[in-house]
């Protein structure tokens, strides 16, 4: 990446949006290619909004705070952009990780047909994985917004304090 510390801000800023653009191409691009060899393999994978974009958009603000940081520190608005790209960063694999939890949910409640009354054992198991699943689906929730917290200093001053308490 060539040096932009002494680039214009409206050079900084297109170097930006160039970046994010050919990021998220990227992920799109890397996210048909997952569903194309989870179909290869036979996993059903929906096309619904939830799945389109996380990766693209996990790649693209990755991509706009690194060319920020590659932009130096001279600037005063660099560092609460690149604060805010870090908080969506972190949302964002949170919003990932709970795209593939739901994909494994529905990847397994698909081995177990929903066979009505008859069939206890399917039903035990179905109701087995969805009762996993929304635990990890709040352990996610719970650890995304732990470390969106942990991103504020006085926060973790007192979380280090805490853990670091002999019992």
């Amino acid at each position: 990446m060539p040096e932009l510390s002494h680039a214009s801000g409206a050079t900084v800023i297109i170097a930006c949006i160039v970046a994010a653009a050919v990021a998220f191409f990227v992920g799109v691009a890397v996210t048909a290619l997952i569903r194309r060899l989870a179909a290869r393999h036979g996993i059903h994978v929906e096309r619904r909004s939830i799945w389109r974009a996380p990766l693209g958009l996990l790649l693209a603000v990755l991509a706009v705070r690194g060319v920020l940081l590659g932009a130096g520190t001279q600037r005063e608005w660099v560092h609460p952009v690149g604060y805010i790209l870090s908080l969506a960063a972190i949302a964002i694999v949170g919003w990932l990780l709970t795209v593939v939890a739901v994909g494994v949910e529905r990847t397994l409640l698909g081995r177990y047909p929903d066979a009505g009354l008859e069939d206890r054992r399917s039903r035990h198991v179905r109701t087995k994985i969805i009762l996993v699943m929304r635990v990890t689906q709040v352990a996610i929730a719970a650890i995304t917004v732990a470390a969106m917290l942990w991103t504020i200093p006085p926060l973790r001053d007192i979380s280090v304090g805490i853990f670091a308490r002999p019992a």
